[in-house]
């Protein structure tokens, strides 16, 4: 019996590890002689769409990761300037289930590219309203091309916004809240170490930061080891209305989404020049992988006709073997039991 305890316990631990799945990500806005926004996506191997929503007299381009069934956006940049990043927040606070009058989930705010061009006015539209916690915890980093960003958080009474002291903001995946009055150097928790290294490049090389500055920023904080690695990098340049893309850290290959012509093309590292007209479905970054050499292959795929590495069924069913090896467990404990009883 006492075995059969041990054997419980440790099976318990390997679960409560598969659950406490452990992302990064890495944003930043600098406002030098060039206004730049970039952002690291560090994720396991899942599909990533990118896709140009037209509202109004306003399009705005958002990057997607596959989830399960739907896409979800972690990324964009409005034809106005107005970026967001959207990243995991460490520690987990509990979400809620039931909105209160005047409460909106954080997520929620990310759909205001649509809608807005100044980080003035996501500050307006949020005053009277009270973030709540979806059950992921996240942050959001702002930035607008007139020089104002801002990293906005769910607080316990109310909302937690943080302006950045220089003229640039980094974020990674702990409370920026908790430590607005303090120095870089001080700052602790999950992707501290990535902070710290954007932080103190961006500061030494701030006078002429520029896009190749930008790309020093992905390549010094991109994951390159463990589940989590970086699966797509960005630099958005919201004056000319262009994002730069390079996927999975090949840093010799770079392709260009442009806002104004709706298409994406390749501008380095290619054996020959690409340019692909984005329809209302957007474009997979796989296919841009896998056909690079062939335009004419490159397509706009909707999710249902997707078919690849799904890290969520992974999860699911490594979780749903742990629950059989459970169930194996207590059935062999309980046949053990009675044969000493029966002794």
């Amino acid at each position: 019996m006492k075995r059969f305890k041990v054997l419980l316990v440790v099976l318990v631990l390997i679960l409560m590890s598969l659950s406490c799945i452990s992302y990064a990500c890495t944003s930043f806005a600098v406002y030098s002689e060039n206004n730049i926004y970039g952002m690291n996506f560090d994720y396991p191997k899942t599909e990533i769409r990118l896709i140009i929503h037209k509202i109004k007299d306003v399009k705005a381009f958002s990057m997607e990761f596959k989830q399960g069934n739907e896409y979800l956006p972690f990324a964009g940049m409005n034809s106005k300037g107005l970026f967001v990043a959207t990243q995991l927040l460490y520690p987990g606070k509990q979400a809620k289930t039931k909105l209160d009058e005047n409460e909106i989930y954080i997520g929620e705010l990310g759909e205001l590219i649509g809608k807005y061009e100044k980080v003035g006015q996501i500050k307006k539209h949020i005053e009277n309203k009270k973030l709540v916690n979806m059950p992921i915890t996240i942050h959001k980093l702002f930035a607008d091309k007139f020089g104002d960003s801002i990293i906005v958080e769910v607080g316990d009474d109310e909302n937690k916004i943080v302006k950045a002291k220089d003229d640039f903001a980094v974020m990674t995946n702990f409370s920026n809240f908790d430590f607005k009055d303090k120095t870089y150097k001080d700052v602790s928790g999950i992707g501290a170490d990535r902070y710290k290294i954007a932080y103190e490049y961006i500061k030494e090389n701030f006078d002429d930061f520029n896009l190749e500055s930008g790309w020093e920023v992905l390549k010094k904080t991109a994951q390159a080891s463990g589940s989590y690695l970086t699966q797509c990098s960005m630099i958005f340049d919201p004056q000319n209305q262009d994002i730069y893309i390079v996927i999975k850290s090949d840093f010799e290959k770079i392709w260009k989404v442009s806002l104004e012509k709706e298409t994406i093309e390749t501008i380095k590292g290619f054996e020959e020049p690409i340019e692909i007209k984005m329809n209302s479905n957007g474009i997979l970054l796989s296919d841009l992988t896998s056909n690079s050499k062939n335009p004419d292959n490159v397509s706009a795929k909707t999710y249902s006709e997707v078919k690849n590495f799904d890290s969520t069924k992974i999860f699911y069913w490594i979780l749903g073997l742990g629950f059989i090896l459970f169930i194996s467990i207590i059935i062999i404990g309980i046949l053990k039991n009675k044969k000493s009883h029966l002794k």
